[in-house]
Protein backbone atom coordinates (compact mmCIF):
# COMPACT_ATOMS: atom_id res chain seq x y z
CA UNK A 1 0.00 0.00 0.00
CA UNK A 2 3.13 2.19 0.85
CA UNK A 3 4.10 1.16 -2.36
CA UNK A 4 0.80 2.29 -4.53
CA UNK A 5 0.98 5.82 -2.74
CA UNK A 6 4.21 6.65 -3.44
CA UNK A 7 3.86 6.17 -7.41
CA UNK A 8 1.34 8.20 -9.38
CA UNK A 9 0.87 4.83 -12.40
CA UNK A 10 -1.92 4.28 -13.45
CA UNK A 11 -0.82 0.83 -14.00
CA UNK A 12 0.45 -1.57 -11.26
CA UNK A 13 1.80 -4.90 -11.26
CA UNK A 14 3.10 -7.07 -8.20
CA UNK A 15 4.82 -9.71 -7.66
CA UNK A 16 6.81 -11.22 -3.95
CA UNK A 17 10.20 -10.36 -2.74
CA UNK A 18 11.45 -13.16 -3.35
CA UNK A 19 10.45 -14.11 -6.84
CA UNK A 20 11.98 -13.33 -10.50
CA UNK A 21 9.08 -12.93 -13.22
CA UNK A 22 10.46 -13.89 -16.10
CA UNK A 23 11.21 -11.89 -19.41
CA UNK A 24 7.73 -11.20 -21.06
CA UNK A 25 6.10 -11.32 -17.91
CA UNK A 26 5.53 -7.45 -17.76
CA UNK A 27 4.48 -6.88 -20.69
CA UNK A 28 1.97 -9.73 -21.39
CA UNK A 29 0.06 -8.49 -18.02
CA UNK A 30 0.14 -4.74 -18.91
CA UNK A 31 -1.15 -5.77 -22.47
CA UNK A 32 -4.44 -7.40 -20.58
CA UNK A 33 -4.87 -4.88 -18.46
CA UNK A 34 -5.03 -2.68 -21.66
CA UNK A 35 -8.41 -4.27 -21.43
CA UNK A 36 -9.19 -5.38 -18.13
CA UNK A 37 -8.99 -3.56 -14.49
CA UNK A 38 -7.53 -6.97 -12.60
CA UNK A 39 -5.47 -9.16 -13.73
CA UNK A 40 -3.97 -12.67 -12.25
CA UNK A 41 -1.10 -15.14 -13.72
CA UNK A 42 -0.05 -18.40 -13.02
CA UNK A 43 2.29 -18.51 -9.85
CA UNK A 44 3.94 -22.43 -9.89
CA UNK A 45 5.79 -23.78 -6.26
CA UNK A 46 9.35 -24.93 -7.38
CA UNK A 47 11.84 -26.56 -6.67
CA UNK A 48 9.61 -30.32 -7.25
CA UNK A 49 12.66 -32.19 -6.56
CA UNK A 50 11.19 -34.36 -3.85
CA UNK A 51 7.56 -35.76 -2.98
CA UNK A 52 6.76 -33.31 -1.26
CA UNK A 53 7.64 -30.40 -3.66
CA UNK A 54 5.77 -32.41 -6.71
CA UNK A 55 2.54 -32.54 -4.59
CA UNK A 56 2.28 -29.04 -3.37
CA UNK A 57 3.18 -28.10 -7.06
CA UNK A 58 0.12 -29.77 -8.51
CA UNK A 59 -1.98 -28.47 -5.53
CA UNK A 60 -0.85 -24.68 -6.74
CA UNK A 61 -1.50 -25.56 -10.66
CA UNK A 62 -4.78 -27.20 -9.87
CA UNK A 63 -5.60 -24.09 -7.88
CA UNK A 64 -4.31 -21.62 -11.04
CA UNK A 65 -6.58 -24.43 -12.81
CA UNK A 66 -9.61 -23.33 -11.22
CA UNK A 67 -8.80 -19.99 -10.86
CA UNK A 68 -8.79 -19.40 -14.38
CA UNK A 69 -11.79 -21.14 -14.57
CA UNK A 70 -13.40 -19.17 -11.98
CA UNK A 71 -12.73 -16.04 -14.08
CA UNK A 72 -14.24 -17.17 -17.29
CA UNK A 73 -17.32 -18.03 -15.66
CA UNK A 74 -17.84 -14.54 -14.27
CA UNK A 75 -16.99 -14.82 -10.64
CA UNK A 76 -13.36 -14.98 -9.68
CA UNK A 77 -12.45 -16.80 -6.49
CA UNK A 78 -8.81 -16.61 -6.21
CA UNK A 79 -5.77 -15.38 -7.23
CA UNK A 80 -1.84 -15.25 -6.30
CA UNK A 81 0.42 -11.90 -5.29
CA UNK A 82 2.99 -13.53 -6.98
CA UNK A 83 1.76 -12.44 -10.69
CA UNK A 84 -0.81 -10.12 -10.52
CA UNK A 85 -1.66 -6.39 -11.80
CA UNK A 86 -4.30 -4.08 -11.53
CA UNK A 87 -5.07 -0.03 -12.54
CA UNK A 88 -5.15 2.86 -10.04
CA UNK A 89 -8.68 3.36 -10.94
CA UNK A 90 -9.77 -0.03 -9.92
CA UNK A 91 -7.72 0.05 -6.76
CA UNK A 92 -9.68 3.15 -5.38
CA UNK A 93 -12.74 2.40 -7.07
CA UNK A 94 -12.27 -0.74 -4.62
CA UNK A 95 -11.51 0.49 -1.54
CA UNK A 96 -7.86 -0.05 -1.61
CA UNK A 97 -5.66 -2.24 0.77
CA UNK A 98 -6.96 -0.44 3.79
CA UNK A 99 -9.68 -2.88 4.44
CA UNK A 100 -7.71 -6.18 4.73
CA UNK A 101 -4.55 -4.25 6.84
CA UNK A 102 -5.53 -6.79 9.84
CA UNK A 103 -5.72 -9.96 7.51
CA UNK A 104 -2.48 -11.98 7.85
CA UNK A 105 -3.07 -13.30 3.76
CA UNK A 106 -5.41 -12.79 1.02
CA UNK A 107 -5.35 -9.55 0.57
CA UNK A 108 -4.70 -9.94 -3.54
CA UNK A 109 -7.75 -12.33 -3.15
CA UNK A 110 -9.70 -9.92 -1.78
CA UNK A 111 -8.84 -6.76 -3.77
CA UNK A 112 -9.81 -9.05 -7.10
CA UNK A 113 -13.10 -9.89 -5.47
CA UNK A 114 -14.02 -6.03 -4.69
CA UNK A 115 -12.66 -5.00 -8.14
CA UNK A 116 -15.38 -7.78 -9.65
CA UNK A 117 -17.90 -6.12 -7.10
CA UNK A 118 -17.61 -2.42 -8.17
CA UNK A 119 -17.72 -3.72 -12.02
CA UNK A 120 -14.52 -4.36 -12.60
CA UNK A 121 -13.12 -6.53 -15.59
CA UNK A 122 -10.82 -9.51 -14.34
CA UNK A 123 -8.63 -11.32 -16.33
CA UNK A 124 -6.34 -14.61 -16.26
CA UNK A 125 -2.78 -14.56 -17.99
CA UNK A 126 -1.44 -17.73 -17.62
CA UNK A 127 1.55 -17.37 -19.20
CA UNK A 128 4.34 -15.96 -18.66
CA UNK A 129 4.26 -17.53 -15.13
CA UNK A 130 6.10 -16.38 -12.10
CA UNK A 131 8.06 -18.79 -9.97
CA UNK A 132 7.93 -18.82 -6.39
CA UNK A 133 9.39 -20.98 -3.38
CA UNK A 134 6.82 -23.60 -2.09
CA UNK A 135 6.98 -25.36 1.22
CA UNK A 136 10.03 -27.59 2.03
CA UNK A 137 7.93 -29.56 5.41
CA UNK A 138 4.66 -30.74 5.79
CA UNK A 139 4.31 -28.52 8.86
CA UNK A 140 5.03 -25.61 6.73
CA UNK A 141 2.64 -26.79 3.82
CA UNK A 142 -0.06 -27.06 6.59
CA UNK A 143 0.52 -23.63 8.45
CA UNK A 144 0.43 -21.97 4.61
CA UNK A 145 -3.01 -23.71 3.66
CA UNK A 146 -4.31 -22.11 7.01
CA UNK A 147 -3.27 -18.89 6.61
CA UNK A 148 -3.92 -18.90 2.96
CA UNK A 149 -7.95 -20.62 3.53
CA UNK A 150 -8.33 -18.32 6.36
CA UNK A 151 -9.19 -15.44 3.82
CA UNK A 152 -12.92 -17.14 3.43
CA UNK A 153 -13.79 -15.52 6.59
CA UNK A 154 -14.19 -12.25 4.19
CA UNK A 155 -15.22 -13.60 0.82
CA UNK A 156 -18.67 -12.04 -0.65
CA UNK A 157 -21.75 -14.51 -0.25
CA UNK A 158 -21.71 -15.48 -4.36
CA UNK A 159 -17.60 -16.05 -3.97
CA UNK A 160 -18.73 -18.33 -0.29
CA UNK A 161 -21.50 -20.37 -2.53
CA UNK A 162 -18.79 -20.64 -5.44
CA UNK A 163 -15.68 -21.73 -2.99
CA UNK A 164 -18.19 -24.36 -1.13
CA UNK A 165 -19.41 -25.94 -4.64
CA UNK A 166 -15.34 -25.96 -6.20
CA UNK A 167 -14.87 -28.08 -2.65
CA UNK A 168 -17.77 -29.90 -1.70
CA UNK A 169 -16.41 -33.29 -2.68
CA UNK A 170 -14.22 -32.60 -0.15
CA UNK A 171 -16.70 -33.43 2.91
CA UNK A 172 -17.64 -36.76 0.73
CA UNK A 173 -13.68 -38.01 0.79
CA UNK A 174 -13.37 -37.31 4.78
CA UNK A 175 -16.50 -38.47 6.25
CA UNK A 176 -18.10 -40.73 3.31
CA UNK A 177 -15.03 -42.91 2.10
CA UNK A 178 -13.68 -44.05 5.97
CA UNK A 179 -17.60 -44.56 6.81
CA UNK A 180 -17.74 -46.52 3.90
CA UNK A 181 -14.30 -48.72 4.03
CA UNK A 182 -15.65 -49.05 7.61
CA UNK A 183 -19.14 -50.73 6.81
CA UNK A 184 -21.34 -48.29 8.42
CA UNK A 185 -22.42 -47.08 4.60
CA UNK A 186 -22.74 -48.49 1.95
CA UNK A 187 -20.26 -48.51 -1.32
CA UNK A 188 -21.79 -45.69 -2.74
CA UNK A 189 -19.19 -42.78 -1.40
CA UNK A 190 -16.32 -45.07 -2.99
CA UNK A 191 -18.08 -45.01 -6.58
CA UNK A 192 -18.42 -41.20 -5.75
CA UNK A 193 -14.79 -41.17 -5.12
CA UNK A 194 -13.67 -42.61 -8.01
CA UNK A 195 -16.21 -40.44 -10.03
CA UNK A 196 -14.07 -37.67 -7.80
CA UNK A 197 -11.11 -38.66 -9.03
CA UNK A 198 -11.63 -39.66 -12.89
CA UNK A 199 -13.08 -36.04 -13.20
CA UNK A 200 -10.15 -34.58 -11.90
CA UNK A 201 -7.94 -36.16 -13.92
CA UNK A 202 -9.83 -34.95 -17.14
CA UNK A 203 -10.05 -31.82 -15.99
CA UNK A 204 -6.38 -31.38 -15.17
CA UNK A 205 -5.33 -32.59 -18.09
CA UNK A 206 -6.93 -30.18 -19.83
CA UNK A 207 -6.38 -27.29 -17.34
CA UNK A 208 -2.48 -28.53 -17.14
CA UNK A 209 -1.55 -28.49 -20.70
CA UNK A 210 -2.63 -25.01 -20.86
CA UNK A 211 -0.13 -24.29 -17.97
CA UNK A 212 2.37 -26.59 -19.49
CA UNK A 213 2.26 -28.84 -16.74
CA UNK A 214 0.59 -32.33 -17.08
CA UNK A 215 4.01 -34.16 -15.63
CA UNK A 216 2.41 -33.01 -12.76
CA UNK A 217 -0.24 -35.36 -13.03
CA UNK A 218 2.03 -38.09 -11.72
CA UNK A 219 1.35 -36.92 -8.13
CA UNK A 220 -2.51 -36.80 -8.38
CA UNK A 221 -2.94 -40.39 -6.97
CA UNK A 222 -1.55 -38.78 -3.47
CA UNK A 223 -2.57 -35.43 -3.69
CA UNK A 224 -5.86 -37.12 -4.44
CA UNK A 225 -5.62 -39.04 -1.01
CA UNK A 226 -4.30 -35.92 1.30
CA UNK A 227 -5.81 -32.63 0.01
CA UNK A 228 -9.64 -33.33 1.14
CA UNK A 229 -8.53 -33.69 4.59
CA UNK A 230 -5.95 -30.88 4.21
CA UNK A 231 -8.16 -28.48 3.01
CA UNK A 232 -11.12 -29.28 5.37
CA UNK A 233 -9.05 -28.39 8.77
CA UNK A 234 -7.02 -25.79 6.97
CA UNK A 235 -10.21 -24.15 6.37
CA UNK A 236 -11.81 -24.49 9.82
CA UNK A 237 -8.15 -24.05 11.82
CA UNK A 238 -8.49 -20.67 9.26
CA UNK A 239 -11.96 -19.56 10.84
CA UNK A 240 -10.85 -18.96 14.33
CA UNK A 241 -8.14 -16.89 15.46
CA UNK A 242 -5.33 -15.47 13.10
CA UNK A 243 -2.96 -17.77 11.51
CA UNK A 244 0.62 -17.16 12.42
CA UNK A 245 2.34 -16.08 9.28
CA UNK A 246 5.58 -18.86 9.75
Amino acid sequence: MAGIEATTAGRLLFTDADCVPPPGWAGAMLGALEQADFVAGYAPLVPRTTLLGKVAALEAAANAVTAEAMVGLGNPLMCSARSMGYSRRAYEEAGGLEPHLHEPSGDDTLMMQAVHRSGGRVRYVPQPAVPGRGPSTLAEWTRQKRRHLSTWRRFSIPATVAGLVVRSMDVLVVLGVPAALLGLVGAAPLWAFGFKVVVDGAGLTWGLGRLGERSLLTALPLLELVHSPLVLVSAVRGAFGVPPWK
